[in-house]
Parts: structure tokens; C-alpha cells; sequence
């Protein structure tokens, strides 16, 4: 929670002498996003998400090939400034337990299935 605060603190400092509205954009990265997201949300951000498939074409469409870090937050910059993103809306209690219960089965499928393919290689070779 530290460096979500301290980033909190340097969209402050960045942004206190502007009268326009902040808006953030983020792109979907897996999982990892998703605190971050919900904690600018709280704070009152207008905070947009954009989806990998999303940034793929609109670099195809700079032209752009290589794909780092720096390049990548310039882009989604620049969407964001082109194109009036809708604010992330926050989904229920309810939701969010059903979506973390799914995920929390996927992992656990994929340790059953690790298991049972150790055992069955195991059985083979002792036998």
C-alpha cells in the first residue's frame, strides 16, 4: 500500500497547478492491475482500462513494433488523450468474491492436474 501512496502522492505533485480533470489509463496486465485500479477508484480518479487486444491494434496502427515499458506508456497515453475513455466502474462485493472464488478453482485444477501427471510418470517408472 506504500507505493500506491507514494504514486498518489506524485500524481499530486504532478497535477496540483492543473483545473483539468486527471484521467488515467492503465492496461490490463493479468491480475496485477487490479489493486492499483481499485485504489485510484477510491481515491476519485476517472480511471480507464484497456485491453491488450486494444493496444495491439492501436500500435499496429502508430506503426510501432517494439514493445516496452516507456513505449507502451507513451501509446496508451496518447489513445487516452485522442479518445474519450469511459471511467472504470467498480463491480459489487458480490462479483468480485464469485470472480476470486473462479480463479482460486482455475489454480487449484492446475495443482490436481500437476499432481496427477507426477504420480502417472512416477507409476510408469516403476514399473
Amino acid at each position: 500500500m506504500s507505493g500506491f501512496k507514494a504514486i498518489l502522492k506524485r500524481l499530486k505533485s504532478l497535477f496540483k497547478d492543473s483545473n483539468q480533470e486527471l484521467q488515467i489509463a492503465m492496461e490490463v496486465t493479468g491480475v496485477f492491475y487490479e489493486e492499483l485500479l481499485q485504489f485510484l477508484y477510491e481515491q476519485g480518479y476517472h480511471v480507464s482500462v484497456l485491453l491488450a487486444k486494444r493496444m495491439k491494434h492501436y500500435f499496429g496502427y502508430l506503426g510501432k513494433r517494439s514493445k516496452t515499458d516507456p513505449i507502451d506508456a507513451k501509446a496508451i497515453s496518447q489513445l487516452a488523450c485522442r479518445e474519450n475513455l469511459a471511467a472504470w466502474k467498480s463491480l459489487n462485493g458480490e462479483i468480485l468474491e464469485i470472480r476470486n472464488l473462479f480463479r482460486h478453482r482455475k489454480s487449484l485444477i492446475g495443482v490436481k492436474n500437476g499432481y496427477a501427471q507426477r504420480l502417472h510418470a512416477a507409476e510408469r517408472t516403476t514399473a
